[in-house]
């Protein structure tokens, strides 16, 4: 990765002194791979076996290493040998797959999305034909349009690149986005959907995949990767462990 951590002769000399240490013991040694989520095996075996080859070299200058591990999720579904002492799994924790490799080549099958992301409407209103909705009149109706209103922006990771594109699940039916995502707002076209009511859920990300809502749906319509999308989430919304 070349980001943090040591290699070659400035990780021997490290582990060389601290051989002789009386205070300080190293727990074990990490690797975090590069390239596990791709077609070819050969980057991750090889770094997987500088990591083995380093761990049994400082075991012979009398280190335990009691805890060596490097499989992230994508080597945790993957490949079994390099699951050492323990796995890191990050985005399998969602259900999510960090890579179409990885969802064909999983021996377990696909995972289940795990995570939904819900808010309440808290406001209706009624549009005329060629009035605008939310900064910079981006969408302008056509038609007379009942909008909902979400209390949900890009500051809480519902990210302003979804204006005008994508929508949110109302009473189980689509409510595309209207106009431009706000800090902490939303706006969704209610108007195929009768009794939508102020108090309704919103669904905003689903783990459902024929809903159109699910992380790699947002994902695609971002042109980012679903990682990019979970970690953005903020820290500020709720969570609910539902069992």
């Amino acid at each position: 990765m070349n980001r943090h951590g040591l290699e070659g002769e400035r990780l021997d000399d490290v582990m060389a002194y601290l051989a002789g240490a009386r205070s300080v013991k190293v727990a074990g040694l990490a690797t975090h791979f590069a390239r596990s989520d791709e077609a070819d095996p050969e980057p991750t075996l090889a770094q997987l076996s500088r990591l083995n080859a380093a761990i049994g070299r400082y075991r012979a200058l009398g280190h335990a290493l009691p805890l060596c591990h490097a499989a992230n999720t994508a080597a945790t579904l993957l490949y079994p040998e390099t699951h050492l002492d323990m796995v890191r799994c990050g985005l399998a924790l969602y259900g999510l797959h960090p890579s179409e490799v990885t969802r064909r080549g999983f021996p377990g099958g696909t995972l289940q999305p795990a995570l939904e992301f819900k808010t309440r409407i808290v406001d209706l209103r009624t549009v005329k034909e060629g009035e605008a909705v939310s900064y910079g009149g981006t969408w302008r109706a056509s038609r007379p349009t009942r909008i909902a209103v979400l209390p949900v922006g890009y500051s809480d990771g519902y990210r302003r690149d979804l204006s005008n594109q994508g929508h949110v699940l109302v009473r189980g039916r689509r409510a595309p986005i209207l106009g431009r995502v706000c800090m902490n707002l939303t706006m969704v076209d209610v108007t195929g959907i009768p009794g939508a009511a102020k108090g309704d859920v919103a669904t905003l990300v689903s783990g459902d995949p024929a809903s159109g809502t699910t992380i790699d749906d947002l994902s695609r319509l971002l042109g980012t990767i679903n990682y990019e999308v979970v970690s953005g989430l903020a820290e500020s919304i709720d969570r609910i462990l539902v069992p």
